[in-house]
């Protein structure tokens, strides 16, 4: 009988937006599109992330690989819809990597949370996020945020790295002294991946609404 978990229950949730994803594909534009392989990345990764876990006790190497893909999905969102000149993309994500292979190397090694990177994903993304809420409002198209894919987007993705913020920043530092503190925030973590995976969807369904 499969124990039913709050990490279980996360992982499952990645399901949901590329099912969606798929099934509203031929409506979305590019960079949704792209959005959808990259959930059907990250069911993968969750999928070998167990795979490790089981074999090795270990799966923080998939982790700081799978932080480099989400930032580069991320942003690139930003990037295109804000329409910002790509080679400012490509710079932001090889500083990023580079950030990603130091905090691999010599921060937290490769086998344990890299907290260095996440944190500073949850900043970038953070601020990308804000940013996007005061250009609508600024330009006055508040009054229909909603009808947006990339208001959902944002909405998801402020929520998830707001709230893990603090967790992200602190889990390697958890993980050695208070294990009992990092297992909460691993649940906290599941429980909001969850809203996020959901309000992803709404993005994709989103479309259909601009039809």
């Amino acid at each position: 009988m499969v124990k039913i978990t709050f990490t279980l229950v996360s992982q499952i949730s990645s399901l949901i937006p590329l099912i969606i994803g798929l099934i509203y594909y031929k409506n979305l534009n590019k960079p949704f599109k792209r959005l959808v392989c990259f959930f059907a990345f990250s069911v993968a990764m969750e999928f070998g992330a167990n795979i490790l876990a089981n074999k090795i006790g270990n799966n923080m190497p998939l982790l700081h690989f799978f932080s480099l893909v989400e930032f580069a999905m991320f942003t690139y969102m930003f990037f295109k819809y804000f329409d910002i000149n790509i080679k400012q993309y490509y710079f932001l994500v090889a500083m990023f990597l580079l950030i990603a292979i130091l905090d691999a190397l010599f921060f937290n090694t490769i086998y344990k949370f890299n907290s260095l990177t996440r944190t500073l994903m949850c900043v970038t993304l953070i601020i990308a996020s804000l940013y996007f809420y005061y250009s609508n409002i600024k330009s006055y198209k508040s009054l229909n945020l909603y009808t947006q894919p990339m208001y959902w987007f944002s909405t998801a993705v402020i929520i998830y790295f707001s709230i893990n913020f603090f967790t992200f920043m602190m889990m390697s530092f958890f993980q050695t002294s208070y294990s009992d503190i990092a297992l909460i925030g691993s649940k906290v973590h599941a429980c909001v991946n969850v809203v996020a995976n959901i309000i992803f969807t709404v993005s994709f369904v989103s479309f259909k609404w601009n039809r």
